[in-house]
């Protein structure tokens, strides 16, 4: 399988381009196409694999997810500053940035056998927010996006430091609980 590239990336989530800083955004992509050439997985496999094993008959892809959650906290910086202005600071790019990199763990914590994608024996010993600690920072990613990586999930209680960590970690579960009551 040819590796994959950023193009690719960008085809199956064009929400990376809400990342204005260019720099940035080219290195969340490049994170992306590393970790899915090194698992053996295209970018449109991202369309396939679930953003959760844990929810049954999860509906929803890794590549929607993203993408949702990069419009859907775009948006809420948009209101928050016009609402707020000068009394909330808050790095658009660094949010963006860590919203399309939070789940990037599950490339690696994510299997699929006999056609169903499962848990991987990684994502049990290392929770996606781990792992993707790792994945980052080995990426030299600013530690901003690697912090609000790191404390998305409910392993970050008491740790967020910053306005990006909180408010990805928010929209972040209130998708999944809300997903969690499809029926």
């Amino acid at each position: 399988m040819k590796p994959v590239t950023s193009n690719d990336i960008l085809t199956v989530i064009p929400e990376f381009e809400l990342i204005e800083d260019k720099g940035l955004r080219e290195k969340s992509l490049q994170v992306w196409a590393g970790e899915l050439s090194k698992y053996g997985y295209s970018a449109s496999d991202l369309k396939e694999i679930p953003f959760t094993t844990l929810i049954e008959g999860n509906p929803v892809s890794l590549a929607v997810h993203m993408g949702s959650l990069a419009k859907q906290c775009a948006g809420c910086v948009e209101i928050m500053r016009a609402d707020y202005g000068e009394d909330l600071v808050m790095d658009k790019d660094v949010l963006i940035a860590a919203v399309l990199l939070h789940d990037i763990g599950k490339v690696g914590g994510t299997e699929q056998v006999e056609g169903v994608y499962r848990e991987s024996r990684r994502e049990k010993l290392l929770h996606h927010s781990f792992s993707g600690v790792g994945i980052l920072v080995a990426a030299g990613m600013p530690d901003e996006v690697v912090h609000a990586v790191a404390v998305h999930s409910k392993d970050g209680e008491g740790r967020r430091e910053t306005p990006e960590a909180v408010l990805l970690h928010h929209v972040d579960f209130m998708n999944y609980e809300a997903l969690k009551l499809h029926k």
